[in-house]
């Protein structure tokens, strides 16, 4: 998680100093002019005006249009900053997500007398598909899961606080940033794309309180079901015999 906000970082960094770069910026220039120069149509694409004298010409509004382009560069790099910071959003989300399913994987491998009491069935297909009790276990522990992950943030919150491991401070009140606004701001992002903002300091914000809040569901799980060792980043998801 905390390596996608360096990316992040990298990557606007390269974004700015290209804008901001003398050589990049002349062969930008050149590449419009070439470009401009080129088109057999720019008749139809550039409207000559004979009174203004920087429009009066296609020479001179070339040239309009290239001295144009470290503003455009620079706006272009707002506009990619944007987008970059949207997607990094959507991933730490992801992150959190992908960790919360190894979690549960994990802790079922340890605990699976806990699916007895799931009103979860397997059909007879999928029972003769499996060859023995681990693939029986393991098609158990991926219905349980894939049923988690269809619940809305209420849901799961729920299924935390009554099934796995209640997290005395779920909402870290220290924190602006709660796990539903992040859910919301996800989803936003995934419906209106163009239209949200994601501040650099949100990210920071999301960062620190995803890393928090899955640290205080695997330090809950330990605790509640007396789990000795290190389960995170789960090294591997051995079956427990």
């Amino acid at each position: 998680m905390v390596d996608a906000l360096s990316f992040n970082k990298n990557v606007i960094d390269m974004l700015d100093h290209s804008a901001k770069c003398d050589s990049y910026i002349q062969a930008k220039k050149q590449e419009a002019y070439n470009f401009l120069s080129s088109r057999q149509d720019i008749d139809k694409i550039i409207t000559l005006k004979e009174d203004d004298p920087q429009l009066n010409s296609y020479e001179k509004v070339f040239q309009t249009i290239v001295d144009n382009v470290p503003h455009t560069l620079a706006k272009d790099v707002q506009v990619n900053t944007q987008a970059i910071n949207r997607h990094t959003f959507v991933l730490l989300h992801a992150y959190f997500e992908y960790h919360i399913v190894d979690l549960l994987d994990f802790l079922f491998r340890n605990k699976p007398e806990m699916l007895k009491t799931r009103q979860k069935n397997l059909s007879y297909e999928q029972i003769v598909d499996c060859k023995n009790y681990d693939a029986i276990l393991n098609a158990m522990i991926k219905k349980e899961i894939r049923s988690y992950e269809g619940k809305n943030y209420l849901d799961k919150r729920k299924y935390f606080d009554e099934k796995i491991a209640p997290v005395d401070d779920w909402e870290y009140k220290n924190y602006g940033f709660m796990i539903n606004d992040i859910n919301e701001l996800r989803n936003n992002i995934l419906h209106n794309v163009s239209d949200v903002t994601i501040l650099n300091e949100w990210l920071w914000d999301a960062q620190g309180y995803l890393l928090k809040l899955g640290m205080g569901l695997w330090l809950g799980i330990k605790k509640k079901f007396q789990l000795d060792g290190w389960l995170y980043p789960f090294a591997s998801k051995k079956k427990i015999k």
